[in-house]
């Protein structure tokens, strides 16, 4: 399983590398604040709509509130063939507190 730190994704994100962003939170927490342009893809409707987003080929980056639910998410691609796939470590509340101060934490 791989994962990525707020800066490794910073990184990439400054360097436009190409990755799909995909916040696992429900709707309401993606509305209140996320990360740049994340795609709301919520755990409770994963299973059925992700193949509308992304494709075992792409680059993608889940994340949640703290790290765990991404996890499962990328533990869930993985298992039907995604190979480049990594959850943030400590979700966007990291994000919030290292990278982006206008980001609330919560």
């Amino acid at each position: 399983m791989k994962s990525i730190t707020v800066t490794e994704l910073k990184q990439r994100l400054e360097n436009n590398a190409p990755l799909t962003l995909i916040d696992c939170r429900e709707e309401a927490e993606y509305k209140y604040c996320r990360i740049g342009n994340a795609v709301s893809l919520p755990v409770s409707q994963f299973e059925g709509r992700y193949t509308e987003i992304i494709k075992p080929d792409d680059a993608v980056v889940v994340y949640c509130h703290l790290g765990l639910s991404s996890l499962l998410c990328c533990q869930y691609l993985e298992k039907r063939g995604f190979k480049d796939c990594a959850h943030l470590t400590g979700g966007i509340n990291a994000w919030a507190i290292k990278i982006d101060s206008k980001v609330p934490v919560y």
